[in-house]
């Protein structure tokens, strides 16, 4: 049993489940579903006669749900949110009376949840596999009972009856691939197998170690990638242009894809730490915004002109302008960022100079500075 699957809050204990749904991928949707209120209830009432056929446990248990569909991202944050709120909300509706077991669906009320933090992230890409947050919440003997129990019998039992996954099939107007029950060890293996393929599988222990204590310290080291610190929720890295990043690298033709691996791999953790919640701040001591990096690559010799350092699968990797005689290096740190590296470019440089779009990086004859030269 992992330890941050029951959380403590008053005298009741909280176990997170889910209900993991992988549309086909013909019928994905781009749109983010929330059930209305009456949808909610429907929603739970089969999903609990599923869970109760599983273990019988169950029945004896708070099952509480937030009902709309969630990227895996905005459920797996540091301190679990949103289960935070399902258990606040769950024992409000006590009202300082004894537990009793009971089943709560918060639905949408026009396509808006009950609390703010239910909401499913909009920012986050809309993919094939979603998630439905279940929280059983009772006494710790029952609560722990379950969680031990719930591992075996998810792996054995856990697709949802036929009944239960027609009529969600129905509700969601979209074909469902699979459907069924996960805890949350479930799913954190899933993350690592998914972080395991893009190479970023050290980042998993920070994840699992900031669901139940966010507040800590540790730095790590991503292979290929830069050096991460966090504390208590904030991930601290620097970015790293070619220039300042080559200067400690041998000199060689793998130079051009070791750094373009690097930013794929800054780009990366920037995405998946912002998706789980983290805040990302970074570590410069040049002109630097989240969105933008501009570096003074110092005085050069040649035509005022623009260069457009590009890859065919992460597009823009940065702009080097040539100026009047001096170098200028931009690099968009976010999507946000490529939109402002348009209008600065549009708005700083005329627009008589010469726009040279490069495959890779274009580099000076030392191999180690960014160029324009072509």
């Amino acid at each position: 049993m992992h330890s941050s699957e029951i959380s403590h809050h008053n005298e009741l204990l909280h176990l997170p489940i889910f209900v993991a749904i992988e549309y086909a991928a013909d019928e994905l949707s781009l749109t983010p579903v929330v059930f209305n209120k009456s949808s909610g209830q429907q929603l739970l009432a089969h999903l609990a006669a599923d869970l109760a056929a599983i273990d019988q446990g169950i029945a004896k248990t708070a099952i509480t749900t937030s009902a709309a569909l969630y990227d895996q991202a905005q459920l797996i944050r540091p301190g679990l949110p949103l289960f935070r709120v399902l258990s606040e909300l769950l024992e409000a509706s006590f009202s300082g009376q004894q537990f009793q077991p009971r089943m709560l669906a918060f639905g949408a009320h026009d396509g808006t949840l009950p609390q703010l933090e239910l909401q499913p992230d909009a920012n986050l890409p809309i993919g094939p596999f979603r998630l439905i947050p279940l929280q059983l919440s009772g006494p710790a003997e029952l609560i722990k009972s379950l969680a031990e129990q719930l591992e075996h019998h998810f792996l054995e039992q856990g697709q949802l009856s036929a009944h239960s996954a027609q009529w969600l099939q129905e509700e969601l107007e979209q074909k469902i691939a699979h459907i069924r029950f996960m805890t949350l060890n479930d799913v954190l293996a899933m993350l690592y197998l998914q972080l395991e393929t893009i190479g970023l599988e050290a980042v998993w222990g920070w994840l699992e170690k900031m669901l139940q204590t966010p507040n800590f310290s540790q730095k790590l080291e991503v292979q290929n990638g830069p050096e991460l610190s966090y504390t208590n929720g904030v991930v601290e890295f620097q970015f790293r242009s070619f220039d300042s990043w080559a200067k400690n690298q041998s000199n060689s033709p793998e130079l051009q894809p070791q750094y373009i691996q690097w930013l794929n791999s800054y780009r990366q953790l920037t995405l998946l730490l912002q998706a789980h919640g983290l805040r990302v701040e970074l570590l410069q001591t040049d002109d630097i915004n989240t969105n933008l990096y501009c570096e003074d690559a110092g005085q050069r010799e040649g035509l005022d002109s623009i260069t457009m350092h590009l890859d065919p699968q992460l597009g823009l990797l940065a702009i080097s302008v040539l100026t009047a005689g001096q170098h200028y290096n931009y690099y968009p740190l976010s999507q946000t960022g490529l939109k402002d590296l348009q209008a600065l470019i549009q708005e700083r440089y005329p627009k008589t100079y010469p726009i040279h779009k490069y495959n890779g990086l274009c580099i000076d004859a030392d191999g180690r500075r960014l160029s324009t030269n072509l």
